[in-house]
């Protein structure tokens, strides 16, 4: 896994985690993948804090997303396309931002994470579908999104749900 290099004290060319485990105050091994706390890698979102968030957006959002982040919160994938999976807060303002929607309740979709697979800019995420965010994974292709405001002309669809995607992303690295 390439999570080890995000870490400055870590040396990657010898494997030597010697330093990086002594400033996280962790047994020292060379394996910190298998070896780092969980609860220091990650920071889970409390049911109550994406229960708020969801009512900012006015829809239920999809059970797999609000799983993911009430077991893990916001994190990266390994590879090159540069998935990032933001916290319903972060997504609400990534999805203003980068998609022309400023009120959060009426969004139409809801980008949870850049998408750099085929182009810079694009994102991942969902569409909204009545008073909830559907399950399936989108890619919101940015170079189409000035068509207009309905999503239909500007995003495609890329799994049934957020498992089916990570895992077809995680096997595409291989």
């Amino acid at each position: 896994m390439t999570q080890v290099y995000y870490f400055d004290d870590y040396d990657p060319a010898t494997g030597d985690a010697t330093a990086l485990c002594k400033r996280l105050g962790i047994p020292v091994t060379d394996d910190i993948v298998i070896e780092f706390p969980a609860k220091r890698t990650f920071a889970p979102l409390s049911p109550a804090k994406i229960a708020k968030l969801s009512k900012q957006l006015g829809a239920v959002l999809p059970a797999d997303y609000t799983t993911l982040l009430a077991e893990l919160g916001a994190f990266h994938l390994p590879g090159n396309s540069e998935i990032g999976f933001f916290s319903p807060e972060s997504a609400i303002a990534a999805t203003r931002q980068a998609w022309w929607f400023k009120v959060p309740a009426t969004m139409p979709v809801l980008a949870i994470s850049p998408y750099h697979r085929q182009s810079d800019g694009d994102s991942i995420g969902f569409l909204r579908a009545g008073k909830l965010f559907a399950p399936e994974v989108y890619v919101f292709k940015h170079e189409l999104r000035s068509q207009g405001d309905d999503p239909k002309k500007w995003t495609e669809q890329i799994a049934e749900s957020l498992p089916e995607f990570i895992i077809s992303y995680i096997d595409s690295l291989s």
